[in-house]
């Protein structure tokens, strides 16, 4: 079959290449759909079921009316392969998964550093717990210098805690280390 016939003997093509004039489009970009994964909108919208669109893209480049280019960072279990991940933070000293989170802030004049729970009065203004001043504007009165993550259960403080990844599917459990990144 010559070029042009396999181009024109496919019907998917020839739509898809409507579709872009008429839309003004000159680029497929992935999106992520959670039932389907990482998929092509544009092309399930000329009527390619889910489980073709990878075909009729390969085909696109094989034939060389398009290229692969990299677009996004797709983290899979390495496990089962699935992409549906959720991301836990850990106490590092006792492992609970229940992790406040709280920003520092320091009060500029005189340089107290503090979560800023220390800040904060009953009506939820900032005070200075050291001076009694009055913080309003951040950048003049007090800046944002980190964060802190405490511990509910054994109330230790990190400003790093433990980051695990379980997948949803096979629901084990493993370290960005053991992330299979494509």
């Amino acid at each position: 079959m010559s070029y042009y016939a396999s181009i024109l003997s496919d019907e998917r093509l020839i739509r898809l290449f409507e579709y872009l004039v008429k839309t003004k489009k000159d680029v497929l970009i992935p999106e992520y759909d959670p039932n389907h994964g990482h998929t092509y909108n544009d092309i399930i919208d000329i009527g390619v079921p889910h489980d073709h669109v990878f075909e009729l893209v390969n085909k696109l480049i094989m034939l060389g009316l398009g290229k692969a280019e990299y677009y996004d960072q797709i983290l899979r279990c390495p496990y089962c392969n699935s992409e549906h991940l959720r991301i836990y933070f850990y106490c590092p000293f006792c492992n609970s998964t229940q992790i406040y989170k709280e920003l520092l802030i320091e009060h500029i004049r005189d340089g107290i550093i503090g979560p800023i729970s220390k800040f904060k009065s009953q009506d939820g203004t900032l005070i200075c717990p050291s001076c009694g001043s009055k913080l309003i504007t951040e950048g003049k009165d007090y800046r944002i210098v980190g964060v802190w993550y405490r511990c509910l259960v054994c109330y230790r403080q990190t400003d790093l805690p433990k980051i695990m990844y379980r997948c949803r599917i096979c629901k084990k459990e493993v370290t960005a280390h053991g992330l299979v990144i494509s």
